[in-house]
């Protein structure tokens, strides 16, 4: 896949340069991959279960690094698949774990509140005993209260409600920077992906 343009460093919070990546029995899973994210962009990464788009969103979020290549960006938030982070929670109530994110916890919760039109689940409710729906939408406004200039979505409407995935929809439209997702809810992809690259 390449998708290589020049925009000025404003325009362009994200750029990978050859990146390739090998999995650890030494099959190459991503080679030589040029992109470019930009203000205003819709992008929909679409491929075959194993091609490497979750891999491929890791990198550009600096979660994993390549085996080679290089990636230049700014601000960038990443929501992973509903089932990778859950388990990774612990224990924790609703309160510890936005606490842990950022001190000042209400930011996070008016921003819930103001991106999904309802407040935010008890907080003193444990973490595992969220909906999948109501987790998907905690992890998007944890990505998204600091306004990010690139948003990485990974199966973002997997568990959501079609209520949810209306806000969501408008939330795409209204965002002012950029935005990779990766989903296979064709009707989602239609209605907000301006380009599609296909990995």
């Amino acid at each position: 896949m390449t998708a290589e343009m020049i925009y000025s460093p404003k325009e362009r919070p994200v750029v990978a340069k050859n990146i390739s990546y090998s999995l650890e029995n030494g099959e190459v899973l991503l080679e030589n991959i040029e992109l470019s994210i930009k203000k205003g962009d819709r992008i929909a990464l679409v491929g075959k279960n194993g091609a490497g788009k979750s891999t491929l969103m890791k990198i550009l979020a600096g979660v994993i690094k390549p085996s080679s290549g290089s990636i230049d960006y700014s601000s960038v938030a990443y929501v992973d698949q509903l089932d990778e982070g859950i388990s990774d929670v612990g224990n924790k109530t609703l309160m510890e774990y936005i606490s842990s994110i950022n001190d000042e916890w209400w930011q996070i919760q008016l921003h819930y509140e103001k991106l999904f039109g309802k407040e935010i689940p008890d907080l003193s409710r444990n973490l595992r005993q969220l909906s999948g729906s109501e987790f998907m939408r905690l992890k998007i406004a944890i990505a998204t209260y600091k306004n990010p200039e690139i948003l990485l979505l990974d199966e973002p409407t997997n568990h959501l409600d079609i209520v949810s995935k209306e806000i969501l929809r408008n939330f795409v439209d209204q965002f002012p920077g950029g935005i990779m997702i990766v989903s296979h809810d064709v009707h989602f992809i239609d209605e907000v992906a301006k380009e599609v690259w296909e990995l």
